[in-house]
């Protein structure tokens, strides 16, 4: 008997596997369905399309993976024969005409693995995967990966400071300059500080008071440490405007504006450095994870200094935020003579 059920059961999974109804592969109970991701997504587009303009458009196409059992598609484009579109029966409205399923799980993905850039039949999408049950912690990391992709297309022009990279468990800075019970005690200070300036109601002229201090506390932590420097500048362009376009695409898409944005980007400001993976450089807690936070931060306090300053493209030609964040505040960003200009940039 439980080897005819057993039968039975291989037999129903191949039919189900083979026919229209491959629509309803599951999810895992603990990750947030496709079709709600994708719902989510479509319909917060025109508000996204906004946000970094021209990331994100409103048919922007996205593959969603859930690790190692589906994959769901969003595209304008005609997608390869072995995704087929949703049923209107069964899918909701907005994904009729513009999401496609696969049935088994994409062989070119292993589980945790994915792609900012890749091709499907005339589109190239980011494939990204869908590991958690909470939809905000889900919207957060997709907007914020494909935002790496957008960065990768040539929109964000490298940088001399971008040449920190390193073998997987060796040092971004030597340790020298970093090891200090100083130089934490700062970088939690200027964290606290930024923090501080998240706040709601902040008057116009504590928030300057503030964010002066903390580029002065900066400016002196770092003034001699040119590759701690440099690798915070790095990390923060790349990363923490990666931070800011994910909390920034979450809130367009699950309301709560700009509350939801401060309290998404103080999330990482609030964790203690002692929380933050210890890899995949051995000095990732204090030279990679933090400035996640501090480079979200600056973007939107950036943006709340000066609602009418266009920074954006000035980032993504090689400007870093702590210079526009002077900026911002009216300030003129002292020279430096950095291996930027000595190559013939003109950064500063």
């Amino acid at each position: 008997m439980q080897r005819s059920l057993l039968s039975l059961s291989v037999l129903l999974a191949g039919v189900l596997a083979s026919s229209g109804t491959a629509a309803q592969v599951p999810t895992s109970p603990l990750l947030v369905p496709l079709d709600s991701v994708a719902v989510a997504l479509v319909r917060a587009a025109p508000a996204v399309a906004a946000v970094w303009p021209p990331y994100w458009g409103v048919g922007q196409g996205i593959l969603l993976l859930a690790p190692d059992s589906a994959a769901l598609l969003l595209s304008g484009h005609a997608p390869p024969p072995e995704y087929t579109p949703v049923s209107p029966a069964t899918a909701s409205p907005e994904l009729v005409g513009r999401a496609y399923r696969r049935g088994s799980y994409p062989s070119e993905f292993t589980r945790n693995r994915f792609s900012l850039s890749h091709p499907l039949g005339s589109d190239t999408v980011p494939a990204l995967p869908v590991k958690s049950k909470s939809l905000p912690n889900v919207l957060e990391f997709l907007f914020h990966e494909a935002f790496h992709g957008y960065q990768s297309r040539g929109n964000f022009t490298p940088i001399a400071e971008d040449t920190h990279r390193t073998v997987w468990g060796q040092r971004l800075v030597d340790s020298a300059q970093t090891a200090s019970s100083e130089f934490a005690a700062g970088v939690d200070a200027e964290r606290r500080l930024l923090l501080s300036a998240l706040g709601a109601g902040i008057r116009a002229d504590s928030l300057e008071t503030i964010l002066q201090l903390y580029t002065a506390l900066r400016q002196r932590r770092t003034g001699g440490a040119t590759a701690v420097r440099d690798v915070e500048r790095s990390m923060e362009r790349l990363e923490g405007s990666a931070e800011f376009v994910g909390c920034m695409g979450t809130a367009a898409a699950l309301g709560g504006g700009d509350a939801r944005v401060r309290e998404c980007i103080a999330d990482e400001l609030r964790r203690p450095l002692a929380d933050f993976p210890a890899m995949p450089e051995a000095d990732a807690r204090l030279m990679r994870w933090r400035l996640y936070g501090t480079g979200a931060a600056l973007c939107y306090l950036i943006s709340r200094l000066d609602p009418t300053y266009d920074w954006r493209p000035l980032l993504e030609r090689g400007m870093h935020l702590d210079r526009l964040l002077v900026e911002a505040m009216g300030g003129q960003w002292p020279r430096e003579r950095t291996q930027h200009q000595a190559t013939g940039g003109d950064q500063n």
